[in-house]
């Protein structure tokens, strides 16, 4: 049997290396608790335990990092889980495959993003986990260490950083009212949304998604649609910019209610001309939101800048072509600016252009599945937020009301 010693801080600095591999002394008051130097000289404590009959050897830490005191602390923990029927190194070892942040990021990015999500919508998720996640809550992080204070953290510095991004930019152009919310939502769902596909990546996820026990920021849907007067103000204000490529992006933007990356980006080769004389756009999916090729007419207005566009243009690959060869038109900003304050409208964002489409056929009771067809909606949720321009059902409901009419008593 072999002998046992009495640990302390003396017997442990008069350990003297042996001439190779290592040497283990064991406590004689506590059964396990050991200490071994090897022949390099290095000192550190073990713990030696049975599990279904084998030893086991949990390294605790090096001496003198360690003292004698605090490794028989750590030794003692470690076989209160063993006596629980626990196995110390079992445990340490699952731990060390737990996924961390930085995998779980790579594994979202590779087959969850790319595959789904449209350029620009990629560039959005890298930009939230490289600026706000991984800096914020650590990238060697493990997620099952991920908890409710950890959710907390992230939405109130994504909130403050995303804020101040915001108050940089010119006030009524490009910001968004509470852009620091927004984004902070954003951030929390991605997140939510990469750990509960951990799973399909082969990597483990907390029993409860850490993102759930916190409440979200509301969702900020700011929109500022054109009234009937303002819609034309703008469409004068376009048309009287006929050698302006972005003009006329932007009005067959309000003719179609379509998407700017979808517009800017839109091909010769997209659109067909049926026998009736009418225009079909078929976007192809590797440019739609939705991952899946949309068609849709265009109507009078749209075409008529369509025709325009391709006799302008004749050997552009673009409709919309940008100054430089061979590339589409990317700057907008400029010329919207300037449109919408001639309009009076300085509030409207060009994304509001979409809602003013969408808007406009609600309040002239086209059917939403319609609609929602036209915007490229996958769900009719998406459009249900346009309902509330369709008053007509609404009142014709309380024109029923008994005492609902004038006069009545």
């Amino acid at each position: 049997m072999p002998k046992s010693h009495k640990l302390d801080d003396v017997f442990v600095r008069s350990l003297k290396p042996p001439p190779t591999g290592n040497r283990l002394y064991r406590c004689a008051s506590f059964p396990g608790f050991a200490v071994r130097i090897t022949a390099a000289g290095c000192i550190s404590f073990v713990h030696c335990y049975c599990v279904d009959g084998r030893e086991r050897r949990a390294t605790i830490g090096q001496y003198p990092t360690w003292s004698v005191r605090a490794a028989r602390d750590a030794a003692a923990k470690q076989r209160r889980q063993v006596d629980a029927g626990e196995d110390p190194l079992a445990q340490k070892a699952a731990r060390r495959k737990q996924p961390t942040l930085a995998q779980l990021y790579e594994a979202y990015l590779a087959h969850h993003v790319t595959p789904t999500r449209t350029p620009r919508g990629a560039l959005d998720e890298r930009s939230m986990w490289e600026m706000y996640i991984l800096p914020i809550l650590g990238r060697d992080t493990k997620i099952q260490d991920l908890d409710a204070s950890d959710m907390e953290r992230l939405l109130s510095e994504t909130k403050a950083k995303a804020a101040t991004n915001s108050s940089r930019r010119p006030r009524g152009s490009w910001g968004s009212f509470g852009a620091g919310n927004s984004r902070a939502r954003a951030v929390a769902v991605s997140l939510r949304t990469a750990i509960n596909a951990a799973p399909r990546w082969k990597m483990e996820r907390p029993v409860v998604n850490p993102v759930s026990l916190v409440r979200l920021p509301p969702l900020n849907q700011r929109e500022s649609p054109l009234s009937l007067a303002q819609a034309e103000a703008v469409i004068e204000a376009l048309k009287a910019r006929p050698e302006s490529t972005a003009a006329a992006c932007l009005l067959f933007l309000l003719a179609t209610g379509a998407r700017v990356g979808e517009t800017r980006q839109a091909e010769r080769s997209e659109f067909q001309r049926l026998q009736d004389g009418s225009w079909l756009w078929q976007k192809p999916s590797h440019h739609t939101k939705q991952r899946k090729v949309h068609r849709i007419p265009l109507c009078e207005q749209a075409a008529e800048v369509l025709e325009a566009q391709l006799l302008r243009h004749p050997g552009s690959r673009y409709v919309f072509p940008g100054r430089v060869l061979g590339t589409h038109v990317k700057e907008l900003k400029s010329t919207w600016t300037r449109v919408r304050a001639e309009a009076g409208a300085p509030d409207c964002r060009v994304h509001d252009l979409r809602h003013s489409f969408a808007s406009a056929l609600a309040s002239r009771k086209v059917p939403l599945n319609i609609v929602g067809d036209l915007l490229g909606h996958t769900s009719i949720k998406t459009t249900q937020r346009y309902a509330h321009y369709d008053m007509s059902a609404k009142s014709t409901a309380l024109n029923e009301l008994p005492w609902g009419k004038r006069g009545s008593e």
